[in-house]
């Protein structure tokens, strides 16, 4: 599993930078995966020790000090801190009780020091705590690196504002809460200005004016290869509320990006007047929405003068390449406001859909895959049959 995960990545490197011809891809493959399987074993023993759970309280004492011993290793903590090549804090996470901890330090410093890393080395669960969004405007980097947060519950999101340099990939936020009285909500982040990519969110978002699945407003900034199914809804008028999220780049602020995204499963409702209700965004005022995917749920706008489309409430931006599922579920237009179309999501050209997703999300460390389970697509990590299907444009087996 090693060689395949650096074969992986490796390959992933190459085939952005489109240098792969003809076979040449298999030798170069072969080549690194052998010596990448080198290097990793001959640097196998700095890897983090192993723990067997037992009480150092029961060991035979032999008067020497253990306490610096059980501080240097890291599995018997909460969190490592440590500082980054830049001079930045980098919290490495392994409990909830560690999660906390950098929450807490990212909250008090968010005035003078908004970029405090977070990167998970576990799932965390949050069941039953009440949750307090990281503040500011977030400017660091968070890698859950696969791993999930589970039961939050309370704010706005997980955090309230990810600015230009911040960036947020890889986690899993499973059945959250967000549904205060609050503006702004989305699951990652009540408002986006940066970087949201490989999240999944399921659960409900509730917001008096700006709800989506993963950002409430995504304002100038990026969020590619996300994931949504659940519910989200507005509780005023003149609302916006969507799948992904709720407006992408309103008024003045230009350049939002909606790219690879999916919602299954999802209801997304906004009430009251004048309001917008989509599949992947409420309203798409002068941002961009490219490859992505409504793969079923309801989209409802409610009100006079309201709109709602499978994939915008309203466009005045840009759609490429999206797919959406029409009724008796889906809505009955890809777009609320216009006649615009996106191609219509069904059985026979769901390949196509994971295609698009696909190419879309080509460069990147996340893909899309069939769900057997379900028959919808399922966003997961990439893998090298992921990252050779991507260079040869084709679609994962079915």
């Amino acid at each position: 599993m090693r060689i395949k995960r650096l074969a992986a990545l490796s390959l992933a490197t190459v085939v952005t930078a489109g240098m792969l011809t003809g076979c040449d891809w298999l030798a170069w493959l072969t080549e690194h995966a052998a010596s990448s399987s080198s290097s990793s074993s001959s640097s196998s023993s700095t890897s983090r020790p192993s723990y067997d759970g037992g009480d150092d309280d029961n060991d035979d004492d032999d008067g020497g000090d253990d306490s610096s011993s059980a501080s240097s290793d890291p599995v018997k903590q909460d969190a490592v801190i440590t500082t980054t090549s830049d001079g930045g804090t980098l919290y490495t996470v392994y409990t909830n009780a560690g999660f906390m901890q950098w929450a807490k330090a990212a909250n008090e410093a968010a005035a003078t020091d908004p970029g405090i890393d977070c990167t998970l080395e576990g799932d965390i669960d949050l069941t039953g705590t009440l949750w307090t969004s990281i503040g500011g405007t977030y400017t660091g980097n968070f890698d859950g690196q696969g791993h999930s947060i589970s039961g939050l519950n309370g704010g706005c999101g997980l955090f309230a504002s990810i600015g230009e340099k911040g960036t947020v990939k890889n986690v899993k936020l499973v059945d959250v809460n967000f549904s205060g009285y609050y503006a702004q909500c989305g699951g990652v982040a009540a408002t986006n200005l940066g970087t949201i990519s490989g999240c999944t969110v399921s659960g409900t978002i509730t917001a008096t004016v700006c709800a989506g699945g993963i950002a409430g407003r995504n304002d100038g900034g990026t969020i590619q290869g996300c994931f949504f199914s659940g519910t989200v809804t507005s509780t005023e008028g003149s609302s916006r509320v969507g799948g992904i999220a709720g407006a992408n780049s309103t008024g003045s602020i230009t350049g939002g990006s909606i790219t690879g995204c999916c919602v299954a499963g999802g209801t997304v409702t906004a009430t009251g007047n004048d309001s917008r209700a989509g599949g992947i965004a409420g309203t798409n005022d002068t941002g961009s929405i490219t490859g992505c995917c409504f793969a079923g749920g309801t989209v409802t706008a409610t009100g006079g003068y309201s709109y709602a489309g499978g994939i915008a409430g309203a466009n005045y931006g840009g759609i490429t390449n999206c797919y959406w599922r029409k009724g008796p579920e889906g809505p009955d237009k890809a777009v609320g406001n216009s006649s615009e179309e996106a191609t219509e999501l069904t059985t026979g050209n769901l390949n196509d859909a994971i295609k698009a997703l696909n190419d879309a999300l080509a460069g990147t460390d996340v893909g899309y895959r069939y769900d057997e389970e379900n028959g919808n697509p399922i966003l997961v990590a990439n893998t090298a049959a992921n990252l050779l299907a991507q260079y040869f444009g084709l679609t994962l087996p079915l």
